[in-house]
């Protein structure tokens, strides 16, 4: 798990103890709290993400402290099982270093694997940089990759937790197939995917295309991908945001399917990249009651030419995957003729697509 605490009221140098509550555990975390240097140095490092293949694999990270007497130190996030593949030539140091890092895969399964490097220097600005690093462990002789990644309204590698995306790529399956039914598979033809070392649902596969749904357990932040062709491995690393809402339009930019409404009239919307949703549902199901069961989260908002409309309800859209369904009144005040409708979501805005007004 990972979380944000917020502290006040605090004058460092000091520290601080916080309580954490888990089932089953409640314990008690001494944190010291280190106050902004007076006079900073600059903290950067090269290169900003890591990507290593193989049963075992080497790269090196460079370190750069412009005040050669500053302190730095290096911690492998999360700390547990799932990262002891990562190992680096040294945890902390003085000045700028050139950190050489191992991948080793003995103990586990193919599969990609993420990890981040967290470098801290309490004397610097940034005080801490996060290096992304993923390790590709597995057979791969016929060269399965994977290039870009798409939301399927946008068609931008901005993605959310519950989307169906569309994973491009060379020899990522043998077959062209669909999945049928409810709930998704998890495995298509001898292919499988996972998110973060979640298993994630796959709706289709072809040799240059997967379609698969981000587990809601995925969480946003840095992510890796791993796509298991009939035991050839292929991985990317992508970044998950909380919400990348993007609304279903045709071809030309116009809201699908229904584009015409009258002036203070009723219509519907569909989108993807609305996030997490209240009445979990788990990943790979569709409901099948009305769209107002499972709601987002986030506070989601429509305008219509830059005009807030009315919702009247929202909710994921029945029998459709991670898609959502927002109803909503067009304001009296919008002007007849072509405008603009944006869906935000947590504060992050849509693309606009098309309507007319009448």
């Amino acid at each position: 798990m990972q979380g944000t605490i917020c502290l006040g009221g605090i004058t460092p140098p000091a520290t601080q103890i916080i309580q954490v509550v888990t089932s089953g555990l409640n314990q008690e975390v001494t944190v010291s709290l280190v106050g902004p240097a007076s006079n900073p140095t600059k903290l950067s490092v090269a290169p900003a993400s890591i990507g290593m293949a193989g049963q075992s694999a080497q790269a090196t990270l460079a370190i750069d402290l412009a005040d050669p007497n500053a302190t730095w130190t290096a911690s492998v996030f999360p700390a547990n099982r799932t990262t002891a593949w990562l190992g680096a030539s040294q945890f902390s140091g003085t000045g700028s270093a050139q950190v050489a890092l191992t991948a080793n895969g003995a103990g586990f399964e193919p599969g990609a694997y993420r990890a981040n490097l967290v470098i801290q220097s309490s004397s610097a600005v940034p005080q801490t940089v996060n290096v992304p690093i993923m390790f590709v462990l597995g057979s791969n002789p016929s060269g399965a990759a994977v290039t870009i990644i798409a939301s399927p309204a946008t068609y931008s590698a901005v993605v959310s937790p519950g989307m169906v995306i569309a994973v491009f790529g060379a020899n990522l399956a043998n077959t062209t197939d669909t999945a049928t039914g409810n709930s998704l598979p998890y495995s298509l033809d001898g292919v499988t995917a996972a998110v973060n070392g979640i298993a994630t649902p796959v709706a289709y596969v072809s040799p240059t295309q997967v379609n698969i749904q981000i587990p809601y357990e995925a969480g946003a932040g840095p992510a890796v991908l791993g796509i298991n062709n009939n035991g050839q491995i292929a991985g990317f690393q992508f970044p998950i945001s909380s919400a990348a809402p993007g609304i279903f339009a045709d071809a030309s930019g116009n809201l699908s399917p229904t584009p015409i409404v009258a002036q203070g009239g009723t219509m519907s919307l569909q989108m993807v990249g609305a996030g997490q949703v209240s009445n979990s549902i788990p990943t790979g199901y569709a409901p099948t009651t009305s769209a107002s069961t499972y709601k987002p989260l986030l506070p989601v908002s429509v305008t219509v030419g830059g005009v807030p409309a009315f919702i009247q309800s929202m909710g994921l859209a029945p029998n459709q995957f991670g898609v959502t369904q927002v109803t909503f009144t067009l304001p009296t005040s919008v002007a007849p003729g072509v405008q603009q409708v944006v869906a935000t979501v947590g504060g992050v805005s849509s693309p606009a697509v098309n309507i007319t007004v009448k």
